[in-house]
């Protein structure tokens, strides 16, 4: 009988702590909704500090993904990625060594947005190295190298 009854009350406490994750998840998903205005060839992303104008990242060597996501650079040791849905871009690693195919997707970047760094670190940028890069890196989210957030490569 007491073995039912802490079955009853984990159970009710695991539902309870998986409605509030759930409820974290989507509210943390549409945090920065409203956050990105593209116009006249330009993105604007509303940061806390103020505002980044970057460049036209739809461009015709761009790959629309779902979403109005879009893939704006695709190179054989990296790709870059911008999600307008909550402001955030991805830097991925896939190959090569990953610091220096860091430092060449960071300033691909810089570049292609047309911003400085410190405009940069305002955005939600997240580098990540796939396992097929390196698998003992994989998994982390780095950050741009030049930021305060940003984490050392393995």
């Amino acid at each position: 009988m007491n073995n039912k009854i802490l079955i009853i009350i984990f159970s009710v406490i695991a539902v309870i702590i998986a409605i509030a994750l759930i409820i974290y998840i989507v509210s943390a998903k549409f945090e920065n909704v409203d956050k990105v205005d593209i116009e006249d060839g330009q993105i604007f992303v509303e940061t806390n500090i103020g505002e980044v104008e970057i460049d036209d990242l739809y461009t015709e060597d761009s790959v629309l993904l779902s979403n109005n996501a879009v893939l704006f650079s695709d190179q054989n040791n990296y790709s870059i990625m911008f999600f307008p849905d909550d402001a955030s871009f991805i830097i991925s690693i896939k190959d090569g060594n990953i610091n220096e195919v860091r430092k060449k997707a960071e300033a691909d970047f810089l570049s292609k947005t047309n911003i400085t760094e410190q405009e940069a670190c305002q955005l939600d940028v997240t580098l990540a190295v796939l396992w097929t890069a390196d698998i003992n890196a994989a998994g982390t989210g780095y950050g741009l190298s030049f930021c305060s957030n940003g984490v050392s490569l393995p």
